[in-house]
C-alpha cells in the first residue's frame, strides 16, 4: 500500500490518495465534487423524513474519516445509508397507502 502514500514519511493514505495519483488536484476537486452533490441529493430526498438525523451522523462519519481512508467503500456505512433512503421510500409508499 505504499503505492498510495502521497508522501512517504505519512503511513496511512486517505480518501483523496488515489484520486490524487491518478488525476492530480483535479482527481480531487471531481472527488469532492461528487461527494458534495451526492450528500445534497440524499439530503434533499430526506428533508421531511424521520431518518434525516441518522443520515446526518452517518454522513458525518463518513467526512470525518475520510480523512483516515475512503469510507464510501465500507459496507457498513453506505449500507445504512442507503437504508435510510429506502425506508424513507416505504414509509412514503405506506402513508399513501393508508390515506
Amino acid at each position: 500500500q505504499e503505492e498510495y502514500l502521497v508522501v512517504d514519511i505519512f503511513n496511512v493514505s486517505t480518501a483523496y490518495a488515489i484520486p490524487y495519483k491518478q488525476l492530480g488536484w483535479l482527481g480531487i476537486f471531481l472527488y469532492q465534487l461528487v461527494y458534495y452533490i451526492l450528500f445534497f441529493v440524499e439530503l434533499n430526498i430526506l428533508r421531511k423524513s424521520s431518518y434525516r438525523s441518522i443520515f446526518l451522523s452517518l454522513y458525518s462519519i463518513v467526512a470525518l474519516f475520510s480523512l483516515f481512508d475512503n469510507m464510501l467503500v465500507l459496507d457498513v456505512l453506505i449500507i445504512p445509508i442507503f437504508l435510510c433512503l429506502i425506508f424513507n421510500f416505504l414509509d412514503k409508499i405506506s402513508f399513501e397507502r393508508m390515506h
